[in-house]
């Protein structure tokens, strides 16, 4: 697990889509998409629901979003 597939992670959730991920990561949708991949092999699980328009968190995806973005909250 790298920080790069977290990051990619974290910002696919926020914006619901892989392009709009990419746009913010100033990446490709091909990397963010094969980043999450990736993460997801790694897990074990499946952490988005996937349509051709969007994508929404599976319970997993919800639970590790939540993982990852609390210690940010506390901060701000």
């Amino acid at each position: 697990m790298t920080l790069t597939q977290l990051l990619a992670f974290v910002a696919a959730a926020q914006h619901g889509t892989f392009t709009r991920a990419a746009q913010e990561l100033k990446m490709s949708q091909p990397a963010v998409s094969d980043l999450i991949r990736r993460l997801e092999d790694e897990l074990g699980t499946t952490l988005f629901h996937r349509t051709t328009r969007s994508l929404t968190l599976t319970h997993a995806g919800a639970v590790s979003y939540t993982h990852l973005t609390l210690p940010t909250k506390r901060i701000v």
